[in-house]
This record gives structure tokens, C-alpha cells and sequence, in this order.
């Protein structure tokens, strides 16, 4: 076979702008366009797990640099190739199971990378390598400028001589790399990308993604989901199926969400809460982490969203819906235990903080010390004694704590003594959310409250300030600690003494109790 000629057909100039609109942004994107294309190339031969191997050549360094994606798939015969430009928005996969490549975009994708493409193929059952040369985008770009765009623009299909592949296959070359996406395409960042891409079907060993650069070379690992599974029935449609694969956690700093997949094992869409119907709990919580995976919808024209009609897009989302209660219902029962789990060892924390902090100012001068009536009319600072023998620290406390704990000499300012009295036992605390209830609910606005007469502090769970900080178990405790901090002092404070006493009293509880605090609390 000799050199021969083809013309580059779209269609039309809409099917055109519809194209360029395609093409991606992120080179990210577009170079996982070509890897797409392999893993088709796995799939239409039949080739699935360890042997259906992607890869992914940097050649970044040097006067030319270049990257080449390579398989072992079905390959492309000469007339295949001709056909690639003559068909850039009427691919052939439309209709086949399992085919990512149905958009006709990634052969287009090399103009957001690179200056050539070169794509050399050999098909299977053939013997000889052929090269389809794409038209360079400096060629295209010099007959928009020059106003000859009338101008037919040609691609070439030739005997390949001196990169004949071995076996059956196909490598991509693209030439002459943009200087600043050549920066960006590193061995960490396509890795990661292409993880998170493909992560479903990486998790299932569908096919592996090799990523090469001078003599480093690392697959493509998906990160693992985290959490307890959630088994859910497969949901059967009248198009189609949709299968759940979640997981759920406590929460946390780190954003955990739901991908929907498409029958080929992508990613279409990286979190369904963005989705408008899905911006809710449970998916929006991020605490539900895996996959919803269907194989009727289908990605749109730009590979970012789904496409939503009025036949597909319904029936998945009425599948969706049908199990949200049940995923919701997890997800609040999860998030009480992480909290009740939490609050318990921070509120140890707070306490054993705390004594140290007593122990520290009990011989200290203190502006808050309480003065009580003896039986003769004196007054004289409160008896260092604890009659109820509950507080923290009371002897029988000390005697049966567990080891570990810290305590604290308190005394009981309603009993005359001669020991002087500088600071009351700590009151217990509780959290909860002063809109739901009643007694509380005029107080809605606050951060936490005392209740004097039971000696309780409530921590209001409702306040926004709360929400900020509630995943995270350091942050917690730190903001714990302030208002417990707030409380105690507002909490020993006399009838007489001045705000700005009560402020300096704060503060100096306030950095001690910083000191002992813990630099790490473990989440639950």
C-alpha cells in the first residue's frame, strides 16, 4: 500500500463547533481520552484483567518531547484508519456495550496537547504496520489566520517502516508537546487522575494503566473505598439496571462521595450531589462514599455530566431515590455514635485538662474565692471538703478512679472552713441542639449555657459555629475547651467582681488549660 490522502470530514459546521466544544480543558482529560481508546481497543478483542494493559510513555526531557499510549488490542486495519477523520462525530462504538469511546471527541484531543499525531496500528490476523498522520494544529492554525478556511485539510495513511509494531495493537504518538502541559503532566498527577477516573473499574481488575518516564515506571493504584459496606439490592428498570456499591464512615475532614459509572466501567460523574436532584442528604453528607453503576445513562457531549432526558434520566433517578431512606436512616444512626463517641473522650480530655490546670492555681491568689457565713456570723473562705463526693477529685472518686485519671482537690463553699477556697468543682456537660428544646429554645442563638442548679453545661449542637468544627476531633475539643472555659469562670464568678477581672480570670484559665491540652485527639 502506497501513501494515500484522506480529508478531514465533521459534517457540517454546527457538528464542528459541537467538536471543538468537546475537546477538554484539563490535558488531564484529554490524554485519558487516548487511554479510553486503548482500553476500547482491550475490550472489542476480549481481553479483560491482568492482560488488558494501557500504557501511558512520558518523553518529556530533550529537544522533542512526546507521549505515546500503547496497547495489545484489536489494532486498526488500513481502511479502519482512513476512516478515523472521515468519521470525527460518527464513531462506530455508538451501540456496543462496554465502549467508553462513543462521543467521537479523543481523536480531536490531541489538538489540547500537542502538535502531531501520529497513530500506528497493526489489527489482528495482519502482518503489516500502517500510520494514519493527523494534520498538525499549526497547519490548521495558519489557515484560520490566513482566512482559508475553505480550504479542505488533509490526513495521510501509509505503510509504517520504522515503528512496525511487533504484535497486534496500536500506539499513539503525540509530537511536538506544549511546553506548559508538558510541565503539568507528571507521573504523580496523570496517576492520580486516572485513578480517580477509573477507579471503579481498577478496583474490579478490569484492566490495568501503566505510567513510564525515563526509568520510573508505576501502575495506576485506585484508592480503596473506606467504610462499612452497605448492601443494597440491584435495582432493575425498564432501561436498564443500577447497581449500588457504597460504603459508609463517620465523618470527617476528608470529602467522601458517590460516582456515578457508566456500563464501561468511567466515571461520568466524580459526586452526585452535584447533580441538582441529588444535592441532599444522604449523598451530599460526606460520609457515603463508592459507586452507583448503570448501564443506561450516558455521559454528555463534554464527558462531565450525564445526559438528562425524559427516558433514561428518570428511571434512574426514581431507583436512586427508592433507597435514599434506608442509606439516610445509616448515615444519622453512624454520625450519634461518631458524636457520642467523640464527646466521651473529649470530655475526658476537658476534665483531666482541667484538674491539671486546679492543681496548678490551687495555691495561686485568686480573686475568686467564696466567702460563707460560720455559725457565729464570720465569714471565712469555704471547708475543703466534698459531702456529695461526686465532683471531680472527691476522696471516694480518687480511691476507685481508673488509672489514668486525673483528679483534683475541691472543696464545698456552703461549709465554713480555714482552707482557702480558689476554685469549685467542674460541672458535667451535655450536648445538644437548643432548637429541639423546649426550655432551651429562647436560647437558640447561643453557644452554651449553665444551668446552675443541676451544674450542667450545655453545649449547643445546633450553633453554625459547632457545624464548622464538628468532624474534625482536635477542633472539637479546642472549641469544647473555650466555652467550658467561658462557663467555669462565669460559673465561680461573685456578685462583685468587675468584667474586666472576669475577662483577665478567662484568660489565665484560658492559656493553662491550652497548655494541657493534647496535640492529637483520635476520631472515633
Amino acid at each position: 500500500m502506497t501513501e494515500k490522502h484522506v480529508p478531514v470530514k465533521v459534517g457540517s459546521v454546527a457538528s464542528m463547533l459541537l467538536v471543538l466544544s468537546q475537546i477538554p480543558a484539563d490535558p488531564r482529560d484529554a490524554l485519558k481520552e487516548f487511554v479510553a481508546n486503548a482500553i476500547d481497543a482491550y475490550r472489542e478483542l476480549g481481553v479483560i484483567g491482568d492482560k488488558a494493559l494501557a500504557q501511558v510513555y512520558l518523553e518529556r526531557k530533550g529537544a522533542k518531547p512526546f507521549i505515546r499510549i500503547s496497547d495489545d488490542g484489536i489494532g486498526m486495519s488500513p481502511s479502519k484508519l482512513e476512516s478515523v477523520p472521515q468519521r470525527l462525530f460518527d464513531s462506530e462504538k455508538v451501540g456496543k456495550a462496554m465502549l467508553e469511546g462513543h462521543k467521537a471527541i479523543g481523536i480531536t484531543s490531541y489538538l489540547q496537547l500537542a502538535n502531531e499525531c501520529h497513530v500506528v496500528s497493526r489489527a489482528v490476523a495482519s502482518r503489516a504496520t500502517h500510520a494514519l498522520i493527523l494534520p498538525r494544529k499549526s497547519d490548521i492554525e495558519e489557515l484560520v489566520a490566513s482566512g482559508r478556511t475553505d480550504e479542505e485539510i488533509q490526513c495521510a495513511v501509509l505503510p509504517e517502516e520504522q515503528r512496525q509494531r511487533a504484535s497486534h495493537g496500536t500506539d499513539v504518538y503525540l509530537l511536538d508537546l506544549d511546553a506548559e502541559i508538558s510541565r503539568l503532566l507528571t507521573i504523580p498527577k496523570v496517576a492520580e487522575h486516572l485513578g480517580n477516573r477509573y477507579r471503579p473499574a481498577l478496583i474490579n481488575e478490569e484492566f490495568r494503566i501503566q505510567i513510564c518516564e525515563g526509568r520510573k515506571a508505576t501502575f495506576v493504584k485506585p484508592e480503596v473505598y473506606r467504610g462499612d459496606p452497605f448492601p443494597l439490592e440491584r435495582a432493575v428498570t425498564s432501561r436498564g439496571y443500577v447497581e449500588f456499591r457504597l460504603y459508609i464512615s463517620p465523618p470527617s475532614t476528608h470529602r467522601r462521595a458517590v460516582a456515578i459509572v457508566g456500563e464501561a466501567g468511567s466515571v461520568i460523574v466524580d459526586d452526585i450531589s452535584d447533580l441538582e436532584d441529588f444535592n441532599h442528604s444522604p449523598w451530599n453528607s460526606g460520609q457515603v462514599e463508592g459507586e452507583i453503576r448503570c448501564n443506561f445513562v450516558k455521559p454528555s457531549s463534554g464527558r462531565k455530566t450525564i445526559v438528562i432526558d425524559r427516558k433514561n434520566y428518570p428511571e434512574f433517578r426514581c431507583a436512586v431515590a427508592s433507597v435514599e431512606g434506608d442509606i439516610a436512616a445509616e448515615v444519622e444512626k453512624v454520625k450519634r455514635e461518631y458524636d457520642s463517641h467523640t464527646d466521651a473522650r473529649i470530655f475526658t480530655e476537658i476534665r483531666r485538662i482541667f484538674a491539671s490546670v486546679i492543681r496548678e492555681l490551687q495555691e495561686l491568689e485568686s480573686p475568686f474565692k467564696t466567702w460563707v457565713r460560720d455559725g457565729g456570723g464570720e465569714e471565712g473562705p469555704g471547708q475543703a471538703v466534698d459531702p456529695y463526693d461526686r465532683a471531680l477529685g472527691g476522696e471516694k472518686e480518687r480511691r476507685r478512679r481508673r488509672k489514668g485519671t486525673a483528679t483534683a482537690r475541691v472543696v464545698d463553699p456552703t461549709q465554713p472552713g480555714t482552707t482557702a477556697q480558689s476554685l469549685r468543682s467542674l460541672p458535667s456537660f451535655y450536648p445538644k441542639d437548643f432548637a429541639e428544646d423546649e426550655l432551651l429554645g429562647d436560647k437558640v442563638h447561643w453557644r452554651s449555657y449553665l444551668d446552675r442548679d443541676t451544674r450542667v453545661i450545655y453545649l449547643n449542637t445546633g450553633h453554625p459555629d459547632f457545624q464548622r468544627v464538628r468532624n474534625d476531633a482536635q477542633l472539637r475539643l479546642h472549641y469544647y475547651l473555650l466555652l467550658v472555659c467561658k462557663e467555669y469562670v462565669l460559673y465561680n464568678q461573685p456578685s462583685h467582681v468587675d468584667p474586666t477581672t472576669v475577662g483577665e480570670e478567662m484568660v489565665r484559665f484560658l492559656t493553662r488549660a491550652q497548655r494541657y491540652a493534647p496535640r492529637q485527639v483520635a476520631a472515633a
